[in-house]
């Protein structure tokens, strides 16, 4: 299993816990960790600038994201990267959603977005682990994530976890994040060192350790 949220689920369904065990995914970056968005430069006085990346779908829990953003001034901006898979007549309906759909790009520009926000929003309803998560926190990017994914996020530490459906939590976090420069400069350093736990040889490492 990649998280504790997954193997929670397959034992709801009656698989025994003593035939699993919690894997993470492993990211090592294509860059180096932390060197594209140094966290003394990363914060902006200007719009907070805040990513959505995943495919744009009610399981991911997109929809709580766009609410959120209802909730908040106009000091922020919201972009959506991924494919979109809400139907036409969804979208239609909620047009005022104050969220730029960016659709899927190649990662080149996915990129550039990663370099241009200072907050990734992942609100998944059930995943089993989201990868977005460690590649915003390799770039010193908080994260405000649900506890229905991969345990990357140190609430409190790297960025929130918040409950599932809640968008009123989202955007208290990110009011909080925009509010005060302090905690974002530390949570963003503390991000670039978290990612670090994930790499291939570190979580090898932990791995062999927990065999021994």
């Amino acid at each position: 299993m990649n998280s504790v949220h997954a193997q929670a689920s397959l034992e709801s369904e009656g698989v025994s816990i003593s035939k699993m065990r919690v894997v993470p995914l492993c990211y090592d970056s294509p860059i180096s960790i932390g060197a594209p968005s140094r966290p003394s430069t990363r914060f902006s006085t200007e719009r907070f600038k805040v990513i959505f990346v995943g495919n744009v779908t009610l399981m991911k829990g997109f929809q709580y994201l766009a609410q959120a953003a209802l909730l908040l001034d106009k000091g922020f901006e919201f972009r959506a990267i991924g494919a979109i898979g809400l139907a036409p007549d969804f979208l239609r309906k909620n047009n005022h959603w104050p969220v730029a759909m960016q659709g899927r790009l190649n990662r080149t520009k996915l990129e550039r977005e990663y370099a241009r926000s200072q907050v990734l929003v992942f609100p998944t309803l059930s995943d089993g682990f989201g990868i977005v998560q460690l590649e915003a926190q390799a770039r010193g990017i908080p994260v405000i994530a649900t506890p229905n994914c991969g345990d990357v996020v140190i609430d409190g530490v790297t960025g929130y976890i918040v409950p599932i459906r809640n968008p009123e939590a989202i955007a208290n976090r990110l009011q909080r994040l925009r509010d005060d420069p302090e905690l974002y400069q530390a949570m963003s350093a503390a991000a670039i060192q978290n990612a670090r736990r994930f790499t291939l040889s570190e979580v090898s490492n932990a791995l062999g350790q927990t065999a021994q």
